[in-house]
C-alpha cells in the first residue's frame, strides 16, 4: 500500500535572514568564526566548513568520518541549528558534493544532473 504524504504547512513560513552585523563582517571573518564554532563543538568538531558563499549565508561542509545517506540529513539539520545558535540565525549548512563512487553507474556512463 503506498502511503501519501502531506505537508506541515511549514512551506510557508519564511526563513531567517542573516543580522546586519554578519552581512557587514569580512568573509574571513565570518569563515573564521563559523570554523571556531565547528572546532568547540563536542559534537560537530568533525565537521569542516569548506566553502562559504559569497553572501555569507550558504556554506558547505565535509565531515572526516564516514555517514550514512539517512544519518546526514538530520546531522545537517542539528548542525544549521547549533550555527544558527552559536553564530548567525541566517546561515543555511549543505554538504558539499563529491564525485560519484559507483563504478557500476560510471561504468554504464549514467552522469548525476
Amino acid at each position: 500500500m503506498k502511503q501519501n504524504f502531506c505537508l506541515n504547512r511549514n512551506q510557508d513560513t519564511p526563513t531567517a535572514s542573516c543580522s546586519s552585523e554578519w552581512r557587514e563582517l569580512s568573509h574571513q571573518r565570518k569563515h573564521n568564526a563559523i570554523a571556531d564554532a565547528l572546532s568547540t563543538s563536542s559534537i560537530f568538531n568533525e565537521f569542516s566548513l569548506k566553502t562559504l558563499s559569497n553572501n555569507g549565508q550558504d556554506l558547505y561542509v565535509d565531515c572526516s568520518l564516514p555517514m550514512q545517506a539517512n544519518e546526514r540529513g538530520g546531522l545537517l539539520l542539528d548542525l544549521e541549528q547549533f550555527l544558527a545558535e552559536n553564530v548567525d540565525q541566517g546561515l543555511r549548512v549543505w554538504f558539499e558534493v563529491t564525485a560519484d563512487k559507483s563504478k557500476l553507474r560510471n561504468l554504464r556512463g549514467v552522469s548525476p544532473v
